[in-house]
This record gives C-alpha cells, sequence and structure tokens, in this order.
C-alpha cells in the first residue's frame, strides 16, 4: 500500500474497534475500582474525622474517569484536542489528590 486511497475502507473504524475491546478489560477493572471509591465515601460520611478515605476515594474516582475517556475518546467523531484537553485537566488533578492522599495518612503515623 503506498496511497492511502489504496487502504481498504472499513480498515479504519475495525482498527479502532479492536482499540476499545482491548480497553474493555480495563475497564471493567476500573468500574471495580469506582464501586470501590463508592464505599469509601460511604465510610467517610460515618467517620468524618479520616480524610484519607475521602482522598483516596477522590482519587480512584478520577482515576476511573480518565480510563473511560480514553474509552470514550477512541472513536471516529473524538476530536483531537479531546485527549489533550483531558490530559490538561485530570491528570494533574489525579496527581493532586494523591499526593494529598499520602500526605494525610503518612501525618497520622508520625513518629512521636
Amino acid at each position: 500500500m503506498t496511497y492511502a486511497e489504496h487502504a481498504p475502507r472499513e480498515l479504519g473504524k475495525l482498527f479502532i474497534g479492536q482499540q476499545q475491546l482491548q480497553r474493555m478489560p480495563n475497564e471493567i477493572l476500573k468500574l471495580a475500582q469506582a464501586l470501590f471509591a463508592l464505599i469509601l465515601l460511604a465510610v467517610w460520611v460515618t467517620e468524618r474525622q479520616r480524610t484519607e478515605l475521602l482522598w483516596f476515594a477522590l482519587y480512584l474516582t478520577v482515576e476511573a474517569v480518565i480510563s473511560t475517556t480514553s474509552v470514550l475518546l477512541t472513536s471516529p467523531d473524538s476530536l483531537p484536542w479531546s485527549w489533550h484537553l483531558r490530559n490538561t485537566a485530570l491528570v494533574p488533578l489525579r496527581a493532586a489528590l494523591f499526593v494529598e492522599f499520602a500526605m494525610v495518612s503518612l501525618d497520622q503515623y508520625r513518629w512521636p
């Protein structure tokens, strides 16, 4: 194949379908992660002094959203800047939530 017009017409849609199928096991894992985040939020509501539960639940939620958007943005209708917008907004938020979770968790186990 030398030129794009020599490529089969349905090859792009087939490739996108394969990419979505390859990401589905990860999506199932992220769904379980989101359910675990809901459980952690429910526990945090009963024990408000344990803020590490809140930060970890928020981190897991953002992680699940990032994974879900990677599957949703794998389509012929997605725009190139959609990935950049997702990465610009969610990846720093994920890092900040994890750092906050680590700081709160490590502060509880401080040496006397």
